[in-house]
């Protein structure tokens, strides 16, 4: 579940830290973007089943408050 994608990985590790604080299996994932260079991809959790990771996008949305999304594996 992809909850952010920033150009500075400062701004990716404040998020991570959030989240990680409040118990979440968060991490940044440096990517190279066509077009927009390299992003620093916040991501929590790791699913198998994407209902498991829809629940999860969904309950960050409400709860936290940032938008996630169902993104591929890496």
């Amino acid at each position: 579940v992809q909850v952010g994608s920033f150009e500075h990985s400062a701004q990716a590790e404040r998020l991570r830290t959030n989240l990680s604080q409040k118990g979440y299996q968060a991490r940044v994932q440096p990517a190279a973007v066509p077009g927009q260079g390299l992003r620093y991809r916040v991501r929590v959790g790791s699913y198998s089943e994407r209902t498991a990771a829809d629940q999860t996008a969904q309950h960050l949305t409400v709860q936290e408050q940032v938008p996630a999304i169902v993104a591929g594996k890496d």
